[in-house]
């Protein structure tokens, strides 16, 4: 963080369900990195992955969408800024398209533009 001129960091962290990691984990990994980021004077933006998304392989689809739960609510806990990303049209029930990519970035352009309004960044 010392090394970074950044105003804004957003995080979209492991929401994959692999390794072995608990929620207990992940919610103490994520909230790691938030405190890091607002003890460097940097606002935190936490974006939450495409919705939709649907068995497919070993995929753990109640695990993924309880870490989308956590994440919320480490937003809500440390006050930072939360994107919520739309169900996207998806390739293989997870991963989305080139599509879904777009819609993606769109929308963390229109999160990026709402929190700057409201936060005075710099462009």
């Amino acid at each position: 963080m010392a090394a970074t001129q950044a105003e804004l960091v957003i995080i979209n962290h492991a929401l994959n369900i692999s390794g072995g990691t608990t929620n207990e984990d992940y919610t103490r990994h994520l909230s790691t990195l938030v405190r890091v980021a607002l003890a460097s004077g940097r606002s935190v933006m936490l974006e939450t992955p495409s919705g939709g998304v649907q068995a497919h392989g070993e995929f753990d689809v109640p695990a993924f969408e309880r870490r989308v739960e956590v994440m919320k609510e480490v937003a809500k806990k440390y006050g930072t800024s939360l994107c919520e990303q739309p169900n996207v049209p998806l390739v293989d029930g997870v991963h989305p398209s080139s599509v879904g990519y777009a819609i993606k970035a769109e929308r963390l352009a229109q999160c990026i533009g709402a929190f700057k309004a409201t936060a005075g960044l710099k462009s």
